[in-house]
């Protein structure tokens, strides 16, 4: 496995005599990868070197989670891994087009990937859990609360070729657990992430007309939906200036040729 991502990292090209099984554990393997250096830098660690002296850790600064990534080298272990998980899509295409358009199983896989590389996931679900906090007998944490919402906010602002483009992933999920489910283990886990990175983007991008409709907040001082609908909307296009949406297909969200258009 080194040897194989090493050639998919390095010669941009399909490692040989592997087999469809082998291509699942290249994509988790991009993953945990893609994982491993995000940690790596976003550590003191990463700025120290080693000795046999005592040292104070405030001298060296960690990097903070950012989306995108705050550090370029950051962007650029992101971006090759897009390139890796590109180059193992083209492959799956090339077997859908020869079992006549079926997708198998893979391309769930390939497609799920991008959504746990390009989404902040673990704040998507942590803002989720607490959709219904206004109703809750229990406490929450406000400060982590206000935290996830602002990474939400910076990914869909700062981030918005990626949040686009995994939008289009997003859409590709429902597409093919729609028509392609074979009931494998994976794909509720699979429609779930989509559907928070649906969600997350939609409320995010709220028009500036609900943005200043005013709410009154619960009694217990907990945010009701529409303030978290506030505290992760932005500045959008007047609504005078597009015609209202009345519908959209969630399997198909937004068009491939939009992703690298400038929008926000």
């Amino acid at each position: 496995m080194p040897e194989s991502i090493e050639i998919l990292y390095m010669e941009k090209r399909l490692p040989p005599h592997l087999g469809e099984f082998g291509y699942l554990l290249l994509i988790y393997a991009i993953l945990g990868r893609t994982s491993e250096a995000m940690t790596q830098y976003q550590t003191r660690l990463s700025n120290w070197v080693p000795n046999a002296r005592i040292e104070s850790r405030s001298t060296l600064q960690s990097v903070a989670e950012t989306w995108p990534p705050a550090l370029p080298i950051m962007s650029k272990w992101r971006n090759s891994a897009c390139d890796c998980l590109d180059i193992l899509h083209w492959y799956a295409n090339g077997t859908v087009a020869r079992a006549g358009g079926l997708e198998h199983p893979t391309i769930l896989h390939l497609h799920l990937s991008r959504l746990l590389l390009l989404t902040p996931i673990k704040h998507m679900q942590y803002v989720a859990a607490l959709s219904d906090v206004g109703s809750s007998s229990g406490g929450f944490d406000k400060i982590k609360y206000k935290e996830a919402c602002g990474h939400l906010r910076k990914w869909v602002i700062a981030d918005q070729f990626k949040a686009r483009l995994a939008l289009v992933h997003a859409g590709a999920v429902l597409w093919y657990v729609r028509r392609y489910s074979v009931n494998d283990f994976l794909e509720p886990f699979a429609v779930y992430a989509a559907t928070l990175c649906l969600w997350v983007y939609s409320v995010s991008t709220v028009s500036t007309v609900h943005q200043q409709e005013p709410r009154a907040r619960p009694p217990n001082g907990t945010p009701d939906s529409g303030e978290r609908v506030d505290s992760m909307s932005t500045a959008g296009v007047e609504s005078d200036e597009e015609p209202e949406i009345y519908f959209i297909y969630l399997d198909r969200p937004c068009d491939d040729e939009m992703v690298q258009t400038p929008h926000l």
